[in-house]
């Protein structure tokens, strides 16, 4: 009996302890719990409260990203206004370039138009039918290019012209259609057409502004005789004739300055004259007429003289003598 109240006192005591221990386990796990508890929310607030090496490299990087940024911004800013100052300064050196290239070629331009003033556009010259001959009046003022006239023309024409002014002094030139100058400066003339074409009349003033008249005349194709003196000799004899209303031969010789020309026209009609004109283009003697008469003159110039012969009234014929000696 006593061993059985025994083992049933030790199984409760042993019980109790089992209790015991269970108890103080629960225990444990609960202050453990806690304890883990805490340690979180420790960790927790640590972690939701950076220490101060965060805070500084935090702080640092944001001040090198702040510093990167703005100095970028201020590179570009930089770069920016000094792109925008250099175009604006290429700008500035192609406009005043361009203003200055603009002002000089302005400058060229207008001393170019003092030097060679614009022509006048040429006026042409147009016979009445049935005439060869026309008379132009004009005014010519100095500070203006000169008058220019067109006529048209064939080769071995005779253009007689004669320019008067009551005004001033003025003068023509005469320019083939090749571009060369027949005659220049002077105020009469007889020229021999060498080609076909239209010639240029030049109207020039010589000292201020000045009305003009210009009597212009065209003969038809004349026959031209160059005149050669045989060897040994200085003169020689031309017998000739012409019609009413035509135009005598023209008579070509090469002579010297300083040389003497004696010229003698004979016609049994009495109605022959002869005209002598220099190689540019002025006469040096006009309508010599008469029987036996003798002309005689030093000569001015080297090159080809002119002789023409003219028929005052009705048919003529004539011997003409002509004779050059140093």
């Amino acid at each position: 009996m006593p061993s059985y109240y025994s083992r049933v006192i030790r199984l409760i005591a042993v019980f109790g302890i089992f209790i015991s221990a269970l108890a103080a386990l629960a225990a444990c796990g609960n202050s453990s719990d806690k304890a883990t508890e805490e340690i979180n929310e420790s960790g927790v607030e640590a972690s939701s409260q950076p220490d101060d090496e965060q805070i500084i490299e935090e702080a640092t990087s944001e001040s090198e990203e702040g510093e990167e940024s703005e100095s970028g911004d201020t590179e570009e800013q930089v770069d920016s206004e000094s792109l925008e100052e250099s175009e604006e300064g290429e700008e500035s050196e192609s406009g005043d370039t361009e203003e200055q290239v603009d002002s000089e070629s302005l400058e060229e331009s207008e001393e170019g138009e003092e030097e060679t003033p614009t022509e006048q556009p040429a006026q042409r010259i147009q016979f009445t039918t049935g005439d060869i001959g026309e008379v132009i009046e004009g005014r010519i003022l100095q500070s203006d290019p000169s008058p220019v006239y067109v006529l048209g023309a064939s080769a071995q024409q005779l253009m007689q012209m004669t320019l008067t002014s009551l005004e001033g002094d003025v003068s023509f030139d005469v320019g083939a259609p090749n571009g060369e100058k027949l005659v220049t400066g002077i105020t009469q003339t007889k020229v021999l057409l060498p080609v076909d074409g239209d010639y240029l009349i030049y109207i020039n003033s010589l000292s201020g502004d000045a009305s003009y008249s210009l009597d212009v005349l065209i003969t038809s194709v004349v026959e031209y005789v160059p005149v050669e003196f045989q060897d040994g000799t200085s003169s020689a004899t031309i017998s000739g004739g012409m019609l009413r209303g035509e135009t005598g031969p023209v008579y070509g010789l090469v002579a010297a300055a300083g040389q003497r020309m004696e010229i003698t026209i004979t016609s049994l009609e009495e109605n022959a004259s002869f005209d002598v004109l220099t190689p540019s283009g002025e006469y040096l003697i006009s309508e010599i007429m008469g029987q036996e008469f003798e002309f005689s003159a030093i000569l001015p110039e080297n090159g080809e003289y002119l002789i023409t012969t003219n028929a005052l009234r009705g048919n003529v014929s004539f011997d003409l003598n002509i004779s050059v000696r140093d």
